[in-house]
């Protein structure tokens, strides 16, 4: 019988040495107050050791968060992700250096940190002043990169994937960390269930670039990630934590709507939009902004994420041409993905000369004289043809048919069209 019981437990110790361990480990969380933008910084205890996920805003964040680390456990820290490059993510460098933590993140996320830390530090110094030279966080580089994805093996035997997302998302690269045993995935601000998000952009060459469209598109490469994982939830760097379906569809309709409502707004401003190239004058459109996106979300935390980085989006808009001589009334329409497809006429307004088109509000027009609008180049030559010609043709999508309508216009019936 002991003879049995010796060889039992010799085979159960073999097989969980061949197969790792039974269980996961345990993903743990610190939250920082507003002083570090109310920003989560995940860690993932194996029961050996400790990788963490992002650093804090301030060193002095980053190591309350070790602290409370070593509070948990006595599993060593040994490394930690970077998931995008902001300076909430990876700020605390630095500081975990001098503790001998290992860092990595991707070769793109890497090469966007220098001039990312060089914006924010000109900002948070110069502008806002809210440090000096000398007491702004000191800039240190993830030591290792990666492309695409590679794997962290833990001492346990369980192992992390990191995923290089194809869409930027939130900046100009994401990186996604999955635990492999759970399917769990952890994004950095990628998603914010329940929670505003920060609408500057990518930081590309100086300058913030937002497009909620390719956003939308790499919280759309989620659930790929957690595939054979019903349970699997996402992390957010705010917000609350939930299945990847339920944070996939809800992120991805707050990025959409806020992306029509920023759209409506600027189109109805007409020729108040050079307003916003004054930020004395552009204020208060900022905070108008903010208001309407508290309207639409009244149940999502942290408002004052729009307050502070609205300007971004809005500033993308208006370089981008999409409204660039934009008659007051006309409205950019996309698809659920956030692509461009035609102009449509907004309920509020009235557009001098289209109601001879036979054209009502909500129509989405899409080609004038078989020219598409959404070819930026083709829309002021449209728009004149449509001022000048004695026929006018446009194509035009109401209830979901699209429609083609060729009249002939009364002359000087457009001529209104500013």
């Amino acid at each position: 019988m002991t003879s049995f019981l010796h060889h039992a437990l010799a085979v159960m110790l073999t097989a969980a040495l061949t197969t790792g361990t039974a269980h996961a480990g345990r993903l743990g969380v610190f939250t920082s107050d507003s002083n570090g933008f109310d920003t989560h910084t995940f860690y993932y205890d194996d029961g050996q050791e400790v990788t963490l996920i992002d650093t804090q805003f301030v060193p002095a964040l980053t190591q309350a968060m070790v602290e409370q680390v070593r509070r948990e456990t006595q599993s060593p820290i040994t490394r930690v992700i970077v998931t995008h490059p902001n300076p909430d993510k990876f700020n605390g460098l630095a500081y975990l250096h001098s503790l001998g933590v290992a860092s990595i993140s991707s070769r793109a996320a890497a090469a966007a940190m220098p001039d990312v830390h060089a914006y924010k530090k000109y900002y948070f110094v110069n502008i806002a002043k809210m440090f000096t030279e000398e007491n702004y966080p000191k800039f240190e580089n993830v030591k290792a990169t990666f492309s695409g994805q590679t794997k962290i093996h833990l001492k346990s035997g369980e192992t992390l994937s990191l995923f290089e997302l194809k869409n930027p998302g939130v900046t100009s690269t994401q990186v996604v960390v999955r635990i492999d045993k759970t399917g769990d995935l952890i994004v950095g601000d990628l998603v914010h269930h329940k929670a505003h998000v920060w609408l500057e952009g990518a930081i590309v060459n100086g300058k913030p670039h937002a497009d909620l469209a390719q956003w939308a598109a790499a919280v759309a490469e989620l659930p790929a990630l957690a595939k054979g994982k019903p349970n699997a939830k996402v992390y957010g760097g705010r917000g609350e934590f939930v299945p990847v379906a339920q944070a996939v569809q809800a992120q991805r309709a707050y990025l959409l709507r806020v992306n029509a409502i920023v759209d409506d707004y600027l189109a109805q401003l007409g020729a108040r939009r050079s307003e916003l190239d004054d930020p004395a004058t552009a204020q208060p459109h900022y905070q108008a902004l903010e208001k309407r996106l508290v309207r639409a979300f009244p149940d999502y935390a942290l408002p004052y994420m729009i307050k502070y980085s609205i300007y971004g989006l809005v500033g993308t808009k208006l370089q981008s041409g999409e409204l660039a001589d934009l008659p007051e009334g006309l409205i950019p329409a996309r698809l659920p993905t956030g692509e461009l497809v035609g102009y449509r006429l907004s309920v509020d307004a009235h557009v001098a000369g289209l109601e001879h088109l036979g054209l009502q509000p909500g129509d989405i027009i899409i080609a004038v004289h078989g020219l598409p609008l959404v070819r930026l180049e083709n829309r002021s030559f449209a728009l004149e043809r449509l001022r000048q010609d004695e026929f006018a043709s446009v194509t035009y999508v109401r209830h979901h048919d699209t429609l083609v309508n060729v009249t002939r216009m009364p002359e000087g019936t457009l001529n209104g069209m500013e």
